[in-house]
């Protein structure tokens, strides 16, 4: 139970392992990010677990969109 009475349900929550397959990165990697506070995460006794929801933050906060290149009217491709 949360502080507000409502349920958790343990699938709500990631382990690091699981994020790091899940991009195919190292687990270093994601404990990294964890450290420098890009992905907000849960510390429970020696292990960390990441709320779906922040996962889906990081993701969202690192697309990156397509640029466009600018025209230059002397190009000749």
């Amino acid at each position: 139970m949360t502080a507000d009475g409502e349920s958790v349900s343990l699938a709500e929550f990631l382990t690091i392992s699981e994020i790091a397959t899940l991009l195919h990165l190292s687990p270093t990697t994601i404990w990294r990010q964890i450290k420098r506070g890009e992905l907000r995460a849960l510390k429970i006794g020696k292990s960390y677990r990441i709320r779906r929801s922040d996962f889906e933050a990081l993701l969202t906060s690192a697309a990156v969109s397509a640029v466009q290149p600018e025209l230059n009217p002397n190009h000749i491709p």
